[in-house]
């Protein structure tokens, strides 16, 4: 009985086959967690950081809260990665958002608009290698500039 146990809590799913062997509340549960993926980002949070990094983060942090199965290889997964390592090195600071999949992570986080906006500009920022505080400074002229 534990070997049938055991087998329920299998790797990420890879085929039909294998739902067969898991408890219908995971699969019903894994279902959920993947279209519920893009989660929405609260506005306005978007604006507190000034690293991609940073912003990837909160979103990640806020919906993991919310949808428990949401996981790193999910993510990968849907940004078209082949291994979770690229969103750990994202989070790291090894790794910058390749302006390739850019679309694809505001697709993921649901920004729209000026948020959409504000996280391409820290991504192209981050791309000019420029020091943290120019960017930062750049940054907040131009939130300066949005309010008034």
């Amino acid at each position: 009985m534990r070997l049938l146990e055991m087998s329920y809590t299998c790797a990420p799913v890879r085929d039909l086959a294998s739902l067969y062997y898991m408890k219908p509340e995971i699969v019903a549960g894994r279902i959920k967690a993947r279209k519920q993926l893009l989660g929405k980002t609260a506005p306005g949070k978007v604006f507190r950081h000034y690293r991609s990094a940073d912003i990837v983060k909160a979103w990640y942090t806020k919906n993991k809260r919310k949808y428990p199965l949401l996981s790193f290889r999910i993510m990968a997964q849907y940004l078209g990665f082949t291994s979770h390592a690229a969103i750990l090195q994202l989070f790291t600071g090894r790794m910058k958002i390749s302006p390739m999949i850019l679309p694809k992570y505001i697709k993921l986080m649901k920004l729209k608009g000026e948020e959409a906006h504000y996280f391409t500009m820290v991504v192209a920022l981050e791309r000019l290698r420029l020091d943290f505080t120019a960017q930062k400074a750049i940054l907040q002229t131009w939130r300066k500039r949005r309010k008034g």
